[in-house]
């Protein structure tokens, strides 16, 4: 069975083997962008009248992560 699949599968021709591995990566990517939970959901285009959302002002938990040092120290 495992010995028939292979010689099936190296003997088809490349495209199709190719365009079964494209839309398997893309349903995979698809999946993954839906279900996995995102780092920073700072940002939301559509939001009105929200300047965090928006990205006009930057929020204390993205100053947080991205400051090296505390906020003290950037103040001296």
């Amino acid at each position: 069975m495992i010995l028939s699949f292979l010689i099936i599968l190296f003997t088809s021709p490349l495209q199709f083997i190719y365009c079964i591995k494209w839309v398997v990566a893309y349903v995979a990517i698809r999946f993954n962008k839906r279900f996995r939970y995102r780092r920073f959901d700072l940002y939301d285009v559509g939001a009105r009248n929200d300047p965090h959302k928006l990205g006009f002002l930057v929020p204390e938990e993205e100053k947080k992560f991205e400051s090296p040092f505390p906020d003290s120290h950037l103040l001296e």
